[in-house]
């Protein structure tokens, strides 16, 4: 019996390693190759055009939160749980569309009157509406599902094909700084064409339909997703909105330079969560089949997540200078005292990444996360301003209100997880 057991870990592994390939196939198309266009559009765009993109990308993530719910992490554990049952299935996957496409509506009519009330957003106004298509392409693609049945391989393609035309598009269209308005939009269309063919494949390979199920299935829904969605909601409160914020204060060229470096360090910080993903349905199983395996081999995740975080963060810190200059040009140096602070993130973020999305969900310690999060965006709200009024720099505030509140959750999560483990 315990041969068989540790056999089917075993086997339980190699499916994690396959979808961790592509996984990781995946990340690098969403950051690689958005890396790579990135050159030429800050040279054609400049830092103020560059600006406004960035500001209209970072007010849709707000409704991208809304859409998303929490599925992207609830959604896997209940397919996952629920693979072998075809009839939940379909409730499952129907209940989570409705309710999405119920928070995209909601969002658009909240866009719509943002947009049409303040003079902020109307200058732009179509950078806005065309940025929106992300929220729909996203609701579409169900990325959930494909990630909670363990099986990669057809998202990760569509995917590539989206992004890679996205990424070949505006080598041909964007020519001029006034082409900026199609940058948005071409990028929505590769969105939305992805979410079509991801519905099109639950039909056709999976035989999975999606109907108008009852209020009860949502409201579960709604209570499931809730805990994740606060925590996500307060994620945004030192990310976007520290941005949100700053976009309100200062001139385009400054949200270029601020856009810029945290473009840069996007990648980095989340290089190895393609890994951490692929590990969460394995550790979700394996929390149930053997405990003390489980915690023991999440130690060693935690650990291994330190390392990677410092070897990356001294790496690019040695070569600041170097990879702005090669990445946004000359003209985006201005903003290297930005980059110097937002670089601290990638110490953290792999080890916070890890205990949050892979350990506490397992664990099902989310309550604990929401409670985190939530007090760490109220704190960097009041820290936010203070820094604001003593620094001279608003860029330099919002950056470094990010990281101190980041840091501030890590310290927390590592004391929930001591205190969890003391009971066990």
């Amino acid at each position: 019996m315990k041969k068989a057991k540790f056999s089917n870990i075993g086997k339980d592994k190699k499916v994690v390693l396959k979808n961790a390939g592509f996984l990781t196939i995946m990340q690098a198309t969403n950051h690689l190759l958005p890396l790579m266009v990135l050159p030429y559009l800050s040279r054609i765009l400049g830092p103020e055009k560059f600006g406004v993109i960035f500001f209209a990308q970072i007010f849709i993530n707000y409704f991208m939160i809304l859409s998303d719910y929490g599925f992207n992490f609830i959604g896997v554990r209940q397919i996952a749980q629920n693979r072998g049952n075809k009839k939940e299935l379909n409730n499952i996957v129907s209940s989570i569309y409705n309710l999405r496409v119920l928070f995209g509506i909601i969002g658009f009519v909240i866009l719509y009157i943002v947009v049409s009330s303040f003079s902020r957003f109307q200058e732009d106004k179509m950078i806005y509406f065309y940025t929106y298509g992300m929220v729909i392409g996203n609701i579409l693609l169900p990325t959930w599902f494909f990630q909670g049945i363990e099986k990669m391989k057809y998202i990760t393609i569509l995917n590539f094909i989206s992004k890679l035309g996205f990424t070949i598009s505006i080598f041909f269209l964007i020519n001029t700084q006034q082409d900026y308005i199609y940058v948005p939009l071409l990028n929505s269309v590769g969105y939305i064409l992805s979410g079509i063919i991801g519905i099109g494949l639950l039909y056709k390979k999976y035989n999975i339909s999606i109907f108008l199920v009852k209020w009860n299935r949502i409201k579960d829904q709604l209570k499931n997703g809730f805990s994740v969605f606060v925590s996500n909601l307060s994620i945004t409160a030192y990310t976007s909105t520290n941005a949100f914020i700053l976009g309100n204060m200062v001139s385009n060229d400054i949200m270029g330079y601020y856009g810029g470096a945290e473009k840069i360090i996007q990648p980095f910080k989340f290089l190895f969560s393609p890994i951490y993903n692929a590990t969460y349905p394995y550790f979700s199983g394996l929390v149930v089949k053997n405990k003390s395996k489980a915690l023991k081999e999440m130690k060693w995740g935690v650990f291994s997540s330190l390392i990677i975080g410092t070897i990356l963060f001294v790496l690019i810190l040695t070569f600041s200078e170097e990879i702005i200059t090669l990445v946004l040009g000359k003209e985006f140096l201005s903003g290297l005292d930005i980059f110097y602070v937002f670089s601290i993130l990638i110490l953290i973020t792999p080890v916070s990444y890890f205990l949050f999305n892979v350990v506490f969900l397992s664990l099902s310690l989310e309550k604990y996360s929401m409670k985190i999060y939530l007090f760490g965006g109220i704190f960097n709200i009041f820290i936010l301003l203070g820094l604001i009024y003593f620094m001279g720099s608003p860029a330099i505030a919002a950056a470094l209100s990010n990281v101190l509140t980041q840091v501030l959750n890590l310290v927390l999560a590592s004391i929930v997880l001591i205190n969890y483990l003391k009971k066990e």
